[in-house]
């Protein structure tokens, strides 16, 4: 949104509160929750990827939060997973969230159905035995797999979380992408990365708002 450029809102609605303010990207703030209370409080070295109406990521490393030199550390829905499949609206090439979020999902099946589906209808669909659907989830999870690999090979985390609306599916998808993980992660401790749901479902956000306030994690 380019008329929020270079405004400085945590200085500008700071005047009006006396209380500490935060100003943190929400994948990057759901990681710091499930760190602090969720399936990540075990591990210093892990990626949170929420896959929903996006894809993206918090990365925690070290002990701390990795949020770049300008806070945009995360934005994995926008690696190139398979340039053939269309123009994402950042306009590359098959970005991971254009083949593998829900808006994907519901965006593949409505024009295989030729009529408005939700990525839900597709995931029942699916598991009702309709072919085209379910050829469309498997090729969903794989692409799930191929940017988990990626974020193995980069990153090296100690483990894997999997939150937002279209990891609730479960462990067909966790299954899938734990197998493609274990053939294809370039390392052999690779292979074996823990990948697991997340712990706060939706309320991750919500919980990594406060921990930004109540948690040192720079």
């Amino acid at each position: 949104m380019k008329g929020w450029w270079n405004f400085p809102i945590v200085e500008s609605l700071q005047r009006h509160f006396d209380y500490k303010m935060a100003f943190e990207n929400d994948a990057t703030a759901a990681a710091l929750a499930e760190k602090w209370l969720g399936a990540a409080k075990d591990a210093e070295h892990f990626v949170f990827i929420t896959i929903s109406t996006g894809i993206g990521a918090g990365i925690f490393s070290h002990g701390k939060l990795i949020t770049g030199a300008t806070g945009n550390a995360g934005d994995v829905g926008h690696f190139v997973i398979d340039p053939s499949a269309g123009t994402c609206v950042c306009g590359q090439q098959g970005c991971w969230e254009y083949v593998a979020s829900g808006t994907a999902i519901a965006r593949q099946a409505s024009e295989l159905l030729e009529r408005e589906v939700t990525s839900k209808e597709v995931f029942a669909l699916a598991a009702d035995g309709h072919q085209e659907m379910k050829a469309l989830v498997d090729k969903v999870f794989r692409y799930i797999g191929v940017g988990c690999v990626t974020l193995i090979n980069t990153l090296d985390p100690e483990k894997l979380v999997i939150g937002g609306g279209v990891s609730q599916i479960g462990e067909p998808l966790f299954e899938t992408v734990r197998e493609y993980v274990s053939k294809y992660a370039l390392n052999p401790s690779g292979r074996s990365t823990p990948i697991v749901p997340a712990a706060l479902l939706q309320d991750a956000g919500l919980i990594g708002a406060a921990a930004l306030i109540h948690v040192d994690y720079k």
